[in-house]
């Protein structure tokens, strides 16, 4: 029989587990949005199932239906066509003519347009929208700031898991066969944003693959029941 004498830091301590302890995992791995904290897809790959983010575009969209934007959707034009070139002074090409609008007059070059015109301008119209619409303007930030949390997130948590896009090989036979291998059992984690669902949302129903992934998830769940009874 042993004890733990000579381990003074794990010998004499008040609680079964330490503050120190708990607060390190419930930080590194108690942040999802799963059951208990714990980690589901869609908190590594949310986004591309639209997670958060879908609602906050769908809300921008809408919310700017019902503002009159267009003398800025003007000038963002022709901030576009300024850099096709479109207002080039054809005898004095580095030259710039914008014909109209706020931003109108002749500029040395591309820059000087930009910063003396075509941005101080927009920059006038903003203030001008968020005096118009101050309950708009409210709505469009918390959602670009939704997106933004959003993505901040999902990189924090693939970071902490040690996820590299540019590490990942194309087409690699190992991994693709590991997926399909897997699938029966990511049918059983049903969870929101789990597995399942994750899959389920990616999944294109229209193709045989698509329909293939589909039904190997139901598969899984099916051959879980069919034990139980």
């Amino acid at each position: 029989m042993e004890t733990l004498k000579g381990l003074p830091l794990v010998e004499d301590v008040t609680k079964p587990v330490p503050d120190a302890v708990t607060a390190y995992y419930k930080d590194t791995f108690a942040k999802g949005t799963g059951e208990f904290g714990t980690f589901t897809m869609q908190d590594f790959l949310g986004s591309a199932i639209g997670t958060v983010t879908k609602n906050s575009i769908q809300n921008i969209v809408a919310t700017l239906r019902n503002m009159n934007i267009s003398a800025l959707s003007s000038l963002y034009n022709q901030m576009l066509l300024t850099v096709q070139g479109a207002y080039n002074d054809p005898l004095y090409p580095p030259q710039i003519i914008i014909p109209s609008g706020p931003a109108a007059g002749t500029y040395a070059n591309g820059n000087a347009a930009f910063t003396s015109g075509l941005i101080p301008a927009a920059n006038t119209l903003i203030s001008n929208l968020i005096s118009t619409y101050p309950s708009a303007t409210t709505s469009l930030n918390n959602s670009t700031n939704a997106i933004c949390n959003q993505y901040v997130y999902e990189y924090a948590n693939q970071t902490k898991a040690g996820l590299a896009f540019a590490d990942l090989v194309s087409g690699s036979q190992q991994s693709t066969i590991s997926f399909m291998s897997g699938l029966a059992s990511a049918g059983l984690d049903t969870q929101i944003g789990g597995q399942s669902s994750y899959l389920s949302s990616i999944a294109n129903a229209a193709t045989e693959a698509g329909q293939a992934i589909l039904g190997s998830l139901r598969e899984g769940r099916n051959n879980t029941l069919m034990d139980k009874t």
